[in-house]
Order: C-alpha cells, then sequence, then structure tokens
C-alpha cells in the first residue's frame, strides 16, 4: 500500500503565490484591453501570438482530468494503452487542422465570435442550432466538471493538510473568476500559457527526475516480466485494436465540441498563425501522455493491488514515494504539483469563459434579447461566470465516475454535434434536415448504450459507431433533400 507523506509548509506557500501570479495576470489583461467590446474580450482582437496560443490551448485540453486520470487508466489496463495514448493525443491535432483551416478564414470574414453564429447563419435554423450547441455544452460542461472534482482533491493534497477540500476547492474557484472577469481572454490565454510553460517543466521534471528516483528503466522492465499485472506492449486479440481505434476517433474528432477549443482557434488573426503552432506541439502531445502511461506502470510495480478509487491517486502516492526517497524527489514532486495545479486551473479557466461566451451569445442574444448591445452582453457573460464557478463548486462534492469514465461519456455526446458541424464546413449541399436526422440518431445510439448497459461492439466504442452512423446519415440525407438555392447560399458563405 502505499505511504502516506506530509509536505511542508513550503507548498501551500507556492501554491498562494503562484494563485497570485494567475490573478495579476487577470489584472494585467485588463488593462492592456483593447477597448470594451465583445471581440476584445471574447478574442483578445486576434492579437495574441502563436506561441502563447498553441501552449495555451495545450493547456486547456491537458486538464486535472489528465494528470490524474490517465495515470489511474493505465494502472487499471495494466498498462497496455502504452502504444495508443501518443496517437490519440496527436491525433487532437488533426481535429484542430480540420476546424481551424475553415472556421479562422470564416470568422475573420463573417465575424463569428461563437459556434452558434456560424450553425445559425450556415444551417438557418434555431432549433437546429440550440439541439446541437446543447450538445456541445454538455461536453464542455463534463470537462468543467471534472475540473472542479480535481481542484477538490488537488488543493487538499498540495496545501499539506492546512487546507480542508472544501476550502482549497473554494479558493481555486475565486481565483480562476477573478482572472476572467478581468482579464476576458487575453488574460484567460496569457494565464495558460504560463500554466502550459509549468506543466511542461513537471513533466520534464517527471522524465528524468522522479522516475530513475523510483527505479527506472529496471523497475519498468521487471515490472513488465514479473506478473505484477502489466500486459504485454504488442497484443494479439483484433479486438484490443478496435478499441484503441476507436478511442483515437473518440479524442479526434470529440475535442472539436469543446467551445473552449473553438475559442482558442478563431482567437488566431490568420490560419497561418495555428500552423505555426506544428513547430512544437506535435512533440508536446506525444511525449506529455506517454510520461503519464509510464507513471501508470510504475504504480503497478510500485503499489500493486490498488482499488479502483485509490488507482485515481496513484500519480500522488509515486509522488510522496519519490519525496521520501530524495530531496530531489521532493523538490520535483513539488514541481509536478504545482504542474497538477496549472492543468485543473488553466482548463476550469478556458471551460467556464468558454461557455459564458456561448451562452451569452447564442442563448442569451438569439433567443431572449436580440436587442441586447456589447456592454450588456459582457456583463450576461461575467454574471453567467459566477454562476458556473458557484455551480461547479457545489458539484465538487459528487464525483460518481472515474476521471475516465468522465472523458469517454462527455465525447460520446459531443461527437454527435460535430459530425454534422464539420461536414457543413467542408461539403455546400450538407443541410439542416441531414443535420437533424444524423445529431438524433447518434444521439440516440449513445443514450441507448448506457441505459442498455452495453457500451462497446467488439471492443469498439458504440459512441464512435453512432458518430460514424450520425455522418452517413447527414451525408446521405442531405444529398438526397438538398436544394439548389441552399447549395448556393451554402456557397457563397463557405467561400473563402
Amino acid at each position: 500500500m502505499a505511504k502516506e507523506f506530509s509536505w511542508g509548509i513550503d507548498l501551500p506557500i507556492l501554491v498562494i503565490l503562484y494563485i497570485l501570479i494567475i490573478i495579476y495576470i487577470g489584472y494585467y489583461s485588463y488593462r492592456k484591453r483593447l477597448g470594451v467590446s465583445v471581440k476584445d474580450f471574447f478574442t483578445a482582437s486576434k492579437t495574441l501570438g502563436y506561441v502563447v496560443l498553441g501552449i495555451g490551448l495545450f493547456a486547456t485540453i491537458a486538464s486535472g482530468n489528465t494528470f490524474l486520470g490517465y495515470a489511474g487508466q493505465a494502472y487499471r489496463a495494466g498498462g497496455y494503452p502504452f502504444l495508443v495514448v501518443p496517437a490519440f493525443y496527436v491525433s487532437i491535432l488533426i481535429g484542430f487542422l480540420l476546424l481551424g483551416s475553415k472556421m479562422i478564414p470564416l470568422s475573420n470574414k463573417r465575424g463569428y465570435v461563437t459556434p452558434g453564429d456560424y450553425l445559425k447563419e450556415r444551417f438557418g435554423s434555431t432549433a437546429l442550432t440550440v439541439f446541437l450547441l446543447i450538445l456541445m455544452f454538455w461536453c464542455t460542461f463534463v470537462q468543467f466538471f471534472e475540473q472542479s472534482i480535481a481542484m477538490g482533491y488537488i488543493g487538499e493534497v498540495t496545501s499539506g493538510g492546512y487546507l480542508t477540500y472544501e476550502v482549497s476547492a473554494a479558493i481555486f474557484t475565486i481565483a480562476v473568476l477573478i482572472l476572467m472577469l478581468l482579464g476576458g481572454f487575453r488574460g484567460t490565454a496569457l494565464a495558460n500559457f504560463l500554466m502550459g510553460v509549468v506543466m511542461i517543466a513537471a513533466m520534464l521534471g517527471v522524465l528524468f527526475g522522479i522516475i530513475p528516483i523510483l527505479g527506472g528503466a529496471g523497475i519498468l522492465a521487471s515490472a513488465v516480466t514479473s506478473g505484477t499485472g502489466v500486459k504485454a506492449v504488442l497484443v494479439e486479440k483484433p479486438e484490443t485494436y478496435l478499441g484503441w481505434v476507436s478511442t483515437v476517433l473518440l479524442i479526434m474528432f470529440g475535442v472539436v465540441a469543446y467551445f473552449q477549443v473553438w475559442n482558442f482557434i478563431i482567437a488566431n488573426k490568420n490560419f497561418k498563425s495555428l500552423r505555426d503552432q506544428f513547430k512544437f506541439t506535435p512533440l508536446i502531445y506525444s511525449i506529455i501522455p506517454t510520461i503519464f502511461v509510464i507513471l501508470g506502470v510504475l504504480g503497478l510495480a510500485l503499489f500493486p493491488g490498488l482499488s479502483k478509487s485509490e488507482s485515481e491517486k496513484v500519480q500522488i502516492y509515486l509522488l510522496n514515494e519519490a519525496a521520501s526517497r530524495s530531496p530531489v524527489g521532493y523538490a520535483l514532486g513539488e514541481l509536478m504539483l504545482l504542474g497538477v495545479i496549472a492543468a485543473t486551473l488553466s482548463t476550469a479557466a478556458a471551460v467556464i469563459f468558454a461557455m459564458s461566451m456561448t451562452l451569452a451569445k447564442d442563448f442569451y442574444v438569439k433567443l431572449i434579447n436580440p436587442r441586447a448591445d456589447e456592454k450588456k452582453v459582457l456583463n450576461v457573460s461575467k454574471i453567467i461566470m459566477v454562476a458556473l464557478g458557484i455551480f461547479g463548486y457545489i458539484i465538487v462534492m459528487t464525483p460518481k465516475l472515474t476521471l475516465w469514465e468522465w472523458v469517454v461519456l462527455k465525447f460520446q455526446v459531443g461527437l454527435q454535434a460535430v459530425a454534422p458541424f464539420l461536414l457543413s464546413l467542408y461539403i455546400p449541399w450538407v443541410n439542416s434536415r441531414g443535420a437533424w436526422v444524423g445529431s438524433i440518431i447518434g444521439f440516440i445510439i449513445v443514450v441507448g448504450s448506457y441505459l442498455s448497459g452495453v457500451t462497446k461492439l467488439y471492443n469498439f466504442d458504440l459512441g464512435v459507431l453512432g458518430f460514424l452512423i450520425n455522418a452517413a446519415l447527414v451525408l446521405v440525407v442531405s444529398y438526397l433533400t438538398k436544394k439548389q438555392d441552399e447549395v448556393l447560399r451554402a456557397s457563397e458563405l463557405l467561400a473563402t
């Protein structure tokens, strides 16, 4: 069983300093704003560079769930996801390209700020726009829910026992709200950039410091050969590979449903800015998740027999073990815990901000108050931010599934909005009729799989199968019901 380890007062001091820096970034961004406008508050007037946006986008994807849940999932799965985890993380970049190559020029040309801006003009249906946004909202909200849970766990650990779960979660929530209310997207993106740098430094510390302290390659090799539960990296069952393929598809297209991904994509001043991010992001997206899986295998070797709930904390146990063995392990453990905080706060900030933006513009303005001026829209979005922060604090007390189970559930639902969304960007004859049929059938498949308790077919995720059927129906129904005037109008809209 994992040994307990008590962190010193220096750790909560570092955490407090870190939070104060984040709050200052919000104040700095407030002073740097280019007028009080929707465009500046929600996209920083497209003035941020590709390095800030690239690392900031990574920070919103690599959440507290990633830092804790992936190592736990590798532990429970016996280590064999070693090959697929880097693959699905790199596949995320393909999702970014598919969205950004069309949406960035469209946003510049048509002035889109939210997904609803595009969907309403492209399909001409308020009802369809609302339905697809609800599916995307669910995906984004569960991402927020995961961070709410992680803030409670992490705050209690990193405070060294000085703060309770409830108090530490409240402190983190307040810091995130101050950052967003003052700094808008500029503050959120700059803070995410800083947090991304901390996360990358922490993972390098794990790779070159903590893993060697815990035994390095030797203990990993013995874990694979000693029968402690680690499965062979290469497996023979075809169902395993089908599971890997469905996971890659789940993540690659699922991230497109995130409101905050939309936020970071359209904040690029042009598509070249997004392409420039690929100078460094593939390396980050491949190495970081691999380290998480290695930690899961190390956990199997050092702490075999953990329960499902205990395995969620296997990374914390490993940091405790390294800290108890060496002063260097202690220092790197603190850096890693700061990295976990960075992952949690960066994603929480981006998600709350993006949800408030979408709820204010796509629901409040389009459905309730079409005549609202920019000042009113900004005020409503800030009220929504506070409401979401309070709601998130309330639900931190109610984790029901493992963090990995939440990942799968959110993407399965979000995927059903992604199929018509992406296809409509590339194919002019895709219409609202096809989008309705595909997304509803896909959603029914996801709901039915959970109600029946059957979530996989030959280890292939039924949510992903629903997505593929969804996409096929969008294409077939749209083609059979296409109208020439609609096709011409869509062609003119998509021309960039």
